[in-house]
């Protein structure tokens, strides 16, 4: 994962921050220029890429920072690997994209990160994308005790809300290495994110 800027993504490390249900699959996002060194290490270690309908995979992964899907499937396992290659070569373009504010974690080489601690580890998400084939995914998590919001400030920790400055305000423009990222470094003395940084962000009704 180090050396190819690859991270884990989705289902599984929201699973870290609330264990309350097991994956299906694990979301590996990986730089286009990359992804052939990456697939190639999981192809050493027994997956190999099996047919899904395209359809199916643009159900889940709509933006446009997404370059190619594919899965990969590893005999007598269950659950399956998605790699998702990212035109850019910091592959959190897509997480920023994601739908809502709950699934945007990711669990690089050398931490978990969190984009909305605030939210998530309450169980709660801002909604970024609202199309139809998104309500599902939304319809997913509240099945599991999951909340979902349209608006700003919906809570009451928010209450003081300031336009475009506070870090829970769909307008303000954030940062990977500001203070209201939370960051869990799984070695002492690493940096977790800094060779992600500079990356900014900003939700989609900004």
């Amino acid at each position: 994962m180090d050396a190819s800027d690859c991270i884990l993504s989705g289902s599984a490390a929201l699973y870290l921050l609330h264990p309350v249900f097991i994956p299906n699959d694990l979301d590996f996002y990986v730089p286009l220029d990359t992804a052939v060194d990456f697939e190639y290490a999981l192809h050493q270690r027994g997956y190999n890429p099996i047919h899904v309908d395209r359809e199916h995979h643009e159900s889940y992964y709509t933006s446009d920072a997404i370059a190619t899907v594919a899965r990969l499937q590893k005999p007598g396992v269950r659950r399956t690997i998605n790699l998702i290659t990212t035109r850019s070569n910091n592959p959190f373009t897509a997480v920023a994209q994601f739908h809502s504010t709950l699934v945007m974690n990711a669990i690089t080489s050398d931490a978990v990160l969190c984009f909305y601690p605030l939210l998530t580890l309450g169980g709660r998400g801002i909604i970024n994308v609202d199309t139809s084939k998104t309500r599902s995914c939304f319809k997913k998590y509240e099945d599991r005790g999951f909340e979902f919001t349209t608006t700003d400030s919906p809570w009451a920790q928010f209450a003081d809300h300031i336009c475009s400055t506070s870090a829970y305000c769909m307008k303000t423009v954030r940062s990977i290495d500001d203070s209201h990222v939370l960051s869990i470094p799984f070695h002492a003395n690493s940096p977790p994110i800094s060779k992600f940084a500079p990356f900014s962000w900003s939700l989609c009704e900004a």
